[in-house]
C-alpha cells in the first residue's frame, strides 16, 4: 500500500504531536479496512460534532485515484450521528446488510399516554409502534423499566430488546424484527 500525501488541513496538533484530523482518519478507515469499523467510528466522530461528513468527503474529493474507494463511499451513505453506540451501529449495519428490513428511526423519543416522555428507543419503526433496544446501549435503562414496559404494552407499542452478542449470529433478532413488523413496512436503503 503506498501512503497518501497528506494537505496541510488535514494534520492537526494534539498533545503536541502532528495526527490526521478526524475526518482523514474515518476516510482512512473505510478506505483501507473494515466497513463495519469505519462506520462505528464515524458514527461517534458525527454524534460528538468532530467532523462532518461534507469533511470527509473533501478528503474523497482530494485523492481520486485512492483505493478503497468504495468504502469510503459506503460509509458516507450510512454513517449517521443519532447512532448512540457502537452496538446500535453494529445493529444497522446488520439490519442493513442480512435483514431486508425497513430503514429504521434513529434514537426515536417514546411518548406515553399524556404526550410525556418515557424514553429514547434506539431504533423505532411503524411511526413508534415497533421499537428496537440494545440492552446494554444508553437507550435501555428508561425504556425497559417495569413501569415503561407497562405504560408501552397498554400503548400496543412492541419493544424487541437484544444485545451486543446477538449480533454475531444475528438469524434470530432479525427473525423477531421482522414478525414484529409483520412485514408491512417496505425496505428503504
Amino acid at each position: 500500500m503506498r501512503p497518501l500525501p497528506l494537505d496541510d488541513d488535514e494534520v492537526t496538533v494534539v498533545d503536541g504531536l502532528a495526527v490526521t484530523t478526524v475526518a482523514r482518519t474515518v476516510f482512512d478507515l473505510a478506505a483501507t479496512g473494515d466497513r463495519v469499523a469505519a462506520l462505528v467510528v464515524a458514527d461517534h466522530a458525527l454524534r460528538h460534532g468532530w467532523c462532518s461528513l461534507d469533511h470527509v468527503e473533501a478528503c474523497l474529493e482530494r485523492h481520486p485515484g485512492r483505493h478503497g474507494r468504495s468504502g469510503v463511499r459506503f460509509v458516507l451513505s450510512h454513517a449517521d450521528g443519532r447512532s448512540r453506540s457502537p452496538a446500535t451501529t453494529v445493529s444497522r449495519y446488520v439490519m442493513w446488510r442480512h435483514g431486508r428490513l425497513p430503514r429504521p428511526d434513529l434514537s426515536p423519543t417514546v411518548r406515553g399516554f399524556f404526550d410525556d416522555e418515557v424514553g429514547t428507543a434506539d431504533f423505532g419503526w411503524d411511526g413508534g409502534r415497533v421499537l428496537g433496544v440494545v440492552d446494554d446501549g444508553p437507550c435501555a435503562a428508561d425504556l425497559l423499566s417495569d413501569e415503561a414496559a407497562v405504560e408501552l404494552d397498554q400503548l400496543g407499542v412492541r419493544v424487541i430488546r437484544w444485545s451486543d452478542r446477538e449480533l454475531d449470529a444475528p438469524q434470530r433478532l432479525l427473525g423477531r424484527l421482522h414478525e414484529a413488523l409483520d412485514r408491512r413496512v417496505p425496505r428503504s436503503w
